[in-house]
């Protein structure tokens, strides 16, 4: 992952996927992303990644709830 503290914006690479219906597909590598975030101690808002356009950082932490 890629951090751009200015902009508070991660980029991810492409540990998981965006579902037609916008969710994000594969609970457990969203997980993996957001413990990565909370132990860098980054402040982020949005995030994108090599097939997912610019999306608040809400979605993450709302799939990780969903899967909860």
């Amino acid at each position: 992952m890629v951090y751009f503290p200015e902009h508070k914006l991660l980029y991810g690479s492409d540990p998981f996927e965006q579902l037609d219906n916008g969710k994000l597909f594969y609970p457990q590598t969203v997980f993996e992303l957001k413990s990565a975030v909370e132990q860098e101690h980054l402040t982020v808002e949005r995030l994108f990644m090599m097939h997912i356009d610019p999306a608040p950082w809400s979605e993450v932490l709302q799939t990780v709830a969903d899967a909860q």
